[in-house]
């Protein structure tokens, strides 16, 4: 009975593994995001203490070392290109300079 629980375990691990394995190079391909766009569209309300959902873009380093910094930028990817930020009742980028931003951000993600 306990070698069968070991392989499953073993077995739930593996992607666990797999996934940190893949982080460093997820890592070092990351863009760096254009400052710009960050404070035209984004920095007015995702930044300093007063942070919409305790968001705050500027203290998120802009070239990530682990992958929480990693998963919080593609959170941003994530959110402009679905079109959710910046929200429908704040300035809008033009579809140039959403892709400007876009392109090279998501290089690496």
């Amino acid at each position: 009975m306990k070698p069968a629980i070991t392989l499953i375990a073993g077995l739930l691990l593996v992607p666990v593994v797999a996934l940190h394995a893949a982080e460093p190079r997820a890592v070092a391909a990351f863009t760096a995001p254009d400052k710009g766009f960050l404070e035209n569209y984004c920095l007015d309300c995702h930044a300093g203490k007063t942070a919409k959902r305790d968001f705050d873009l500027k203290a998120l380093p802009a070239r990530p070392a682990d992958g929480n910094t990693l998963e919080a930028w593609v959170r941003v990817y994530e959110r402009v290109r679905a079109g959710e930020m910046p929200p429908a009742d704040a300035d809008r980028p033009s579809a140039d300079q959403l892709q400007k931003f876009l392109r090279p951000l998501g290089t690496g993600l």
